[in-house]
């Protein structure tokens, strides 16, 4: 096969083309991070306190009182954590779920009925 200054010019532009069509694909795999914002914070704060207990641990020594106070320290952030998923849930449930509606804290399928079966809204 030959190789002509044609043919080189159609390969280099079919490249060039491939990596621009790649360059947005590659940018929207940050967007599912973006979706959930609060699950950012929480790494966060995992990671702030895993790097203070390393530090603790380095200066201090491990003691049982610091391995008492460390554990709990994690499982006062586990609760915090879970109460800030709750609020977040709960803030946002309207909008994400919408086939769904409360029915006293307890989760009811809403069914498509006849208008005069219906329970009226409270």
């Amino acid at each position: 096969m030959k190789f002509n200054f044609g043919s080189l010019k159609r390969t280099a532009t079919g490249v060039f083309a491939c990596a621009a069509l790649a360059l947005p694909a590659g940018a929207g795999s940050g967007v599912s991070a973006q979706k959930n914002p609060h699950k950012d914070h929480q790494k966060t704060e995992r990671r702030d306190l895993r790097q203070q207990q390393r530090y603790e641990r380095r200066t201090v020594g491990t003691s049982r009182s610091l391995r008492r106070e460390h554990k709990a320290e994690r499982r006062d952030l586990k609760a915090h954590q879970k109460a800030e998923k709750r609020v977040y849930k709960q803030t946002r449930r309207s909008s994400a779920r919408p086939g769904y509606h409360s029915n006293n804290g307890r989760r009811m399928y809403r069914t498509n009925r006849p208008v005069w079966a219906r329970a009226r809204r409270r």
